[in-house]
């Protein structure tokens, strides 16, 4: 089946998922005991129907490398999903495996050329090949995601944007782990990252090498711990001889002063190689500190200030909890890439959304789940320094659960803008170098009675290009009602209102309303 500009389906796509599978299976099979293990096996269908007044989101153009147009375009569309899925799982002495795979089938009523199927996947696998000694993690990950700021933001695949990708994520991790008693624990460990994408121009697929090895001081040192971390990261490019290269190396001390208040104290090394037209090779030592504090049992507090080859550095981490709510704030600064961010459990779609197939975020949603606008993992061929922060609140009572979650998040690009410019254009290259992501998500769940459930939820996001200085603000509001009809048979009604308000003449408004009826069947 194939359709236009960047929803072509390739026909390599169920080989390559059976691959996956087997080498997830494969990994998991290698341990002992594995037909003493508990396997479960849970086929599902879902079927659903709905209608929008704005299937393109306003999307005056679907040509490759465009990720959609801007303009105030409507039509209105039925779509038709029929997804089959299953759930597989088994639980073994020493292995764990979890396989999450969908079907989703589209079929649009008034734009059939676009009909198609998108697959989603979220697969991962442990073993221990020896007992405490060798072990082995497999991922294999399938996601459709928004590639870029400035295309419409979609939640779900039954949009028509040209701005809706394909993602393909591949992680195979052997590693060693040994305990030196009370005195130390080792880690050594080498990761093979693939990520692939449905884009024949533009984001270019790459291979990661990542080694990583770790010493850390074990319980017989109680005032003073240590550790010594290295990290390397090798990232490859198909279609170009380009690569980034980051490594560092890491000491890290912790002094107790008291069993609820301790200093903390890292330094090190690091070098990183830019992949880039012109080859920058950026060394400068690396160093933070900072304090751990715990004054409760529900409550932890962790701060460290310091510098690296960027300039000034923070990270910081606070949680609480109570009866009744739980309390999390977090901001961490990082230099990676996207092909590192893909790869990470989350890490790609939306950063922490609510709802989404697999915990992805931004996905197809949940059984009664409601779509979310988080910080957006957006495609980028370089290597960028990321700053991230989240605070979240959640209250929970005996029919009612409220949730609210605040984020910023602001990408700089440390690579040359050539890196780019193939999958974005000179134009928007320039305008994604420096970009701010800031918003807030809300939402409350209602227990009606035992079988029913109703949903209630709200997000902005504002996009800030600094280039320009532009922005757009996103606003998603949704609810939903869910009832449990049979013990295998779920119905959802949802309703949802997609606006976008563009900051310039680049970035057009647009607003979209639809509402959706499923049945999903558990076998």
């Amino acid at each position: 089946m194939k359709c236009r500009g960047h929803n072509t389906i390739h026909d390599d796509v169920l080989p390559k998922i059976c691959c996956a599978l087997l080498i997830i299976l494969g990994a998991s099979a290698s341990s002992p005991n594995i037909f003493a293990a508990e396997w479960e096996f849970k086929p599902r269908l879902t079927v659903s129907e709905t209608y929008t007044d704005n299937v393109r989101l306003g999307a005056a153009g679907l040509g490759a490398g465009g990720f959609g147009g801007t303009g105030n375009q409507q039509g209105g569309d039925f779509i038709t999903q029929i997804n089959p899925g299953i759930l597989f799982t088994g639980v073994g002495r020493r292995f764990n495996l979890s396989t999450n795979y969908t079907m989703n089938n589209l079929i649009f009523a008034e734009n059939s050329n676009f009909n198609r199927i998108r697959h989603q996947l979220n697969a991962t696998a442990t073993t221990e090949i020896i007992k405490d000694f060798f072990f082995i993690d497999g991922m294999a990950r399938r996601m459709q995601q928004n590639a870029s700021l400035t295309g419409p933001q979609a939640v779900d695949n039954t949009s028509i944007t040209g701005n809706r990708i394909d993602i393909r994520t591949y992680n195979l991790s052997p590693y060693l782990r040994y305990h030196f008693k009370q005195l130390a624990s080792t880690e050594l460990r080498y990761t093979r990252g693939i990520v692939e994408s449905n884009l024949r121009n533009g984001l270019r697929n790459s291979q990661r090498d990542s080694f990583q090895f770790s010493l850390n001081s074990g319980s017989a040192f109680r005032t003073l711990q240590w550790g010594l971390n290295y990290n390397k990261n090798i990232i490859h490019f198909t279609r170009t001889d380009r690569e980034i290269k980051t490594e560092q190396s890491i000491a890290n001390l912790r002094y107790n002063l008291t069993s609820q208040f301790a200093l903390t104290a890292t330094g090190g090394y690091e070098n990183n190689r830019f992949g880039s037209a012109v080859r920058r090779d950026i060394s400068a030592p690396s160093w933070t500190i900072g304090f751990f504090w715990a004054p409760t049992q529900r409550t932890d507090i962790n701060l460290a200030a310091g510098k690296r080859f960027f300039g000034d550095t923070y990270r910081a981490e606070a949680n609480h909890r109570t009866r009744l709510t739980t309390w999390a704030a977090r901001y961490i600064e990082e230099v990676t890439t996207f092909n590192q961010q893909a790869g990470q459990a989350g890490g790609f779609g939306n950063f922490g959304g609510f709802g989404g197939f697999g915990g992805f975020g931004g996905g197809t949603g949940g059984i009664g789940g409601l779509d979310t606008l988080g910080a957006l993992n957006s495609v980028n061929n370089g290597l960028f320094l990321q700053k991230r922060f989240s605070a979240s609140v959640s209250l929970n009572g005996a029919r009612n659960t409220l949730s609210f979650r605040i984020f910023n998040l602001s990408r700089k690009s440390l690579s040359s803008i050539e890196d780019n410019v193939e999958l974005f254009g000179l134009d928007n290259a320039l305008l994604t170098r420096n970009i701010k992501q800031t918003g807030v998500n809300a939402r409350w769940n209602y227990k009606l009675s035992p079988l029913t459930n109703a949903s209630f939820g709200a997000s902005f996001v504002r996009f800030r290009f600094a280039s320009s200085n532009t922005k757009t603000n996103n606003m998603i509001y949704n609810a939903s009602l869910t009832n449990k009809i049979q013990p295998n048979l779920t119905g959802i009604l949802r309703y949802r209102y997609i606006q976008r308000q563009g900051g310039s003449s680049q970035f057009g408004n647009l607003s979209a309303n639809s509402i959706t009826a499923s049945l999903r069947m558990d076998f």
